[in-house]
């Protein structure tokens, strides 16, 4: 077996390029076994070999190049474990993060799916629900465009606290501004979510039975759709929340059609 091998060898064996392993020798990061003084060539021995195949595998980690020059340099068998004991955290944390996203698409996915196949019906029903939380901000909102600026405000909220537990948006009515006919008062706006994310101000909303539902098209026509659920539960002598859940199922985000917009309206039984 060959001692040492050229530069260009040492990059096509290893599918790299000489200009690379140039720049890892004038950071320190992988010097050449052996450098002929005369002519200045770098010849390369099978534990440079090794060195190059740590470097390639701790950058699948993310590692930048100092950091791997660092754990070079101090590498012993702890410092090893310590490295491979973090980088199996950070990755158990990417894993669940995507697992969460993947519950997220599904969610998304079932939503559009129930849309058209029109499973979705502006007919009352009720419906049982495990506990479910949301991330929510007490910003009052009056029509869409409040609601537009408001979003922009709990987006931040999600994004730099649970964006992988994002599920519908959702807002909170008051039932007695309904039956008084206020129709465009949202007192809070929110975010379910696809499980309980790690946040101190996450909402839950109690397991049980909810009188639900939806309304079919864009949502400044959803007084009708209220009114007839207000005229049931009167009918019914039922007794409901004081609050009123509306879950954007279906939005402008989904499609350009109003008409395939759906908002799904859910008041808790007692």
């Amino acid at each position: 077996m060959k001692e040492y091998y050229s530069i260009g060898e040492m990059a096509k064996l290893n599918f790299i390029s000489p200009h690379t392993l140039r720049y890892y020798d004038k950071i320190g990061l992988l010097k050449p076994g052996y450098v002929n003084p005369e002519t200045g060539y770098r010849y390369y021995s099978y534990r440079d070999f090794l060195l190059l195949d740590a470097i390639q595998y701790m950058q699948q980690f993310d590692m930048s190049l100092d950091e791997i020059k660092e754990q070079f340099e101090q590498r012993t068998v702890a410092k090893t474990l310590d490295l491979y004991e973090h980088q199996l955290d950070q990755i158990c944390e990417h894993i669940s993060a995507l697992r969460n996203i993947e519950k997220r698409i599904r969610h998304n996915i079932d939503n559009l799916k129930a849309s058209r196949e029109r499973v979705f019906r502006d007919t009352i029903q009720i419906v049982s629900h495990k506990r479910r939380y949301a991330i929510m901000l007490d910003d009052p909102v009056r029509d869409d465009d409040e609601y537009e600026v408001a979003i922009r405000k709990l987006g931040h909220k999600l994004y730099q606290n649970h964006f992988q537990f994002m599920g519908d948006y959702m807002g909170i009515k008051r039932l007695e501004d309904l039956c008084a006919g206020e129709y465009d008062l949202t007192l809070q706006i929110g975010n379910m979510c696809t499980e309980r994310p790690p946040h101190q101000k996450v909402r839950a909303f109690p397991a049980g039975d909810y009188l639900q539902i939806c309304h079919i098209g864009p949502t400044d026509q959803i007084s009708q759709t209220y009114k007839k659920m207000l005229t049931f539960i009167e009918t019914e002598h039922l007794q409901v929340s004081r609050e009123v859940l509306e879950i954007y199922a279906v939005d402008y985000i989904d499609t350009k059609d109003l008409s395939e917009l759906v908002t799904v309206i859910e008041l808790k039984l007692y």
